[in-house]
């Protein structure tokens, strides 16, 4: 198989994954294309149906400073994940990061992969996860229909949805055009929080919407003809992924950001998915809501608390490891990885 930049095998590829019930949209040409944007290059290895191991992995990559950083995220994606497939897909990411020369390669199985730490650990892997990826989401549980769903959100956000519908809000679906509005909700969203938007700028938000045009769907809650409140939805098999979000801070009191959520996650019942995936919870709030101990003030303000009142619970997925990819330096390398600051120099270069 050859490794190159040109997408020459994008369409089969993208028709895998879409077959597979493994393949998320991180892994698809699309996604390629639009993190191209950011700087990005791409090189993917499909093997094919007649391959002794079909499925395959596409490897983004980009310069941070001197050195060369590769990620893949939610891959490899095999059709049979059998000791000996993932053993030569492993082999093919190692192989791949080699002919690109790349520093180092950071690699997170797809959500509901069987790829093991241990796996990745036997070919070199770094044996401790990235931090900065995300290691835990939250699912909704979508079946049983819109009053089953309801009655999986707490009795606030029940009466919150209630009264902001009273006062006149209401959902309307968005158009490519209405992207740069929706990034202003999620910009204001962040610098309310602290953080950066990411996507960082209007201009990937359409090109997502371009790359992926029968998947992203964008909604708003809205009141007095003004667009309050913005959801970024991908659809991914019949699991609705609440990608990114974002509300006005100047109507608060009508509880715009829970009346979407709500009417959103209504929706997607109604239309038949089986699941909803706000696409990341912290560690902490997770481990202490599986073990009822209770949060914390901090935990009880953070947005974690948001998604668990509307039904999420949740998921631990495969952490991300590390790979230094000359054998000669990696000893060296992850021994001063264990210094938290230059972990987290590494980790910031995959933003």
């Amino acid at each position: 198989m050859e490794l190159t930049a040109i997408d020459s095998t994008a369409d089969a590829w993208d028709a895998f994954l879409t077959s597979s019930p493994r393949g998320q949209f991180q892994q698809m040409s699309g996604w390629a294309r639009v993190k191209a944007l950011d700087g990005w290059s791409m090189a993917r290895e499909y093997m094919e149906p007649t391959d002794p191991f079909p499925g395959g992995f596409q490897l983004l990559w980009k310069r941070a400073g001197p050195a060369r950083i590769g990620y893949v995220s939610k891959g490899p994606v095999l059709a049979d994940e059998s000791a000996p497939a993932v053993d030569s897909a492993i082999r093919r990411i190692s192989f791949t990061a080699r002919r690109l020369a790349l520093s180092a390669l950071i690699v997170q199985p797809p959500d509901d992969s069987t790829i093991s730490v241990q796996q990745l650990r036997r070919h070199g892997y770094f044996p401790e996860a990235m931090a900065s990826v995300i290691g835990t989401t939250g699912i909704v549980d979508l079946n049983g229909g819109r009053e089953a769903v309801a009655g999986r959100m707490s009795r606030s956000v029940r009466k919150d949805w209630r009264s902001a519908a009273r006062g006149g809000v209401s959902l309307r679906w968005g158009s490519q055009d209405e992207l740069p509005r929706f990034f202003q909700l999620m910009e204001g969203s962040c610098r309310r929080q602290g953080t950066r938007p990411n996507p960082s700028r209007p201009e990937l938000l359409a090109a997502l919407w371009t790359a992926f045009p029968e998947r992203v769907l964008l909604a708003f809650a809205e009141r007095e003809g003004r667009a309050r409140a913005g959801l970024l939805l991908i659809r991914q098999g019949r699991t609705i992924v609440f990608w990114k979000k974002g509300w006005d801070s100047e109507t608060p009191s009508f509880s715009v950001n829970k009346f979407l959520m709500a009417e959103c996650l209504a929706w997607a019942a109604e239309s038949g998915y089986a699941a909803a995936d706000v696409v990341s919870m912290s560690p902490d709030v997770a481990a202490a809501f599986v073990s009822g101990s209770g949060l914390d003030e901090r935990q009880e303000k953070s947005r974690d608390v948001f998604n668990l009142r509307f039904g999420a619970r949740p998921k631990p997925l495969p952490p991300a490891q590390l790979l230094v990819v000359n054998p000669a330096t990696r000893l060296i390398v992850y021994a001063a990885l264990r210094r938290p600051q230059l972990r987290r120099l590494l980790e910031r270069s995959i933003g």
